[in-house]
């Protein structure tokens, strides 16, 4: 019995996993491409946004039109939003992108 037939999914890493750098390891990308189950790719690079991550995937050959990224920002969000009320002043040191989406989730950002 396959693996894949005792999951309802995967949670695939990206570096070192899916691509090393900008090359892309191609048995991963193949396996990827081969499986019926939904995947999911998981990073803890928060350096670029969602769509970047899921352009890049595609630009290496992952046969998703829309990939689903999670990283390590998502879980950043989700514990402001257990711990602070929105509208609380959140300081933020990281990219653009990481605060527009602390911005987007309702907190007063300032760098």
């Amino acid at each position: 019995m396959s693996l894949l037939t005792q999951h309802d999914g995967l949670l695939v890493d990206l570096d070192g996993t899916v691509w090393n750098g900008d090359t892309a390891i191609a048995s991963a990308i193949s396996a990827l491409n081969d499986v019926s189950v939904p995947v999911a790719f998981v990073t803890n690079n928060a350096s670029k946004a969602h769509a970047a991550v899921a352009e890049k995937l595609r630009a290496l050959g992952i046969n998703d039109e829309s990939p689903t990224v999670f990283n390590s920002v998502d879980a950043v969000v989700q514990l402001l939003q257990q711990e602070a009320e929105p509208g609380t002043t959140v300081l933020v040191v990281g990219t653009a992108w990481l605060q527009e989406t602390i911005a987007d989730a309702g907190y007063r950002v300032v760098t």
